[in-house]
């Protein structure tokens, strides 16, 4: 790691967060957009597999918390979307 520096932001009213990776490259990043003025901090050099693990790691903590609506509806609309994706990708691979 090049970086041992911790910065801890405040202030932010609203922002977006954006998780790619790149197939090609097997390399992703984690991006931090606030809405108002479009600045933005971006975590790049992460390994497509860390961010896998990362998101299954937050969905499987969310298991404690499956009581509260905004969670089951996170989690309903997480499936819809893993669902979908499987789907296209089975009707894919019966197009080859």
């Amino acid at each position: 790691m090049r970086c041992t520096t911790e910065k801890t932001f405040g202030g932010l009213d609203s922002y977006n967060m954006e998780i790619s990776c790149n197939m090609y490259n097997k390399s992703g990043e984690i991006c931090w957009r606030e809405t108002k003025t479009g600045n933005k901090l971006t975590c790049k050099g992460m390994t497509n597999a860390v961010i896998r693990d990362a998101v299954l790691l937050f969905v499987r903590s969310q298991e404690s918390h499956k009581d509260k609506p905004e969670v089951r509806r996170f989690l309903k609309e997480l499936s819809e979307g893993v669902n979908k994706s499987l789907a296209d990708w089975q009707r894919e691979q019966g197009e080859a």
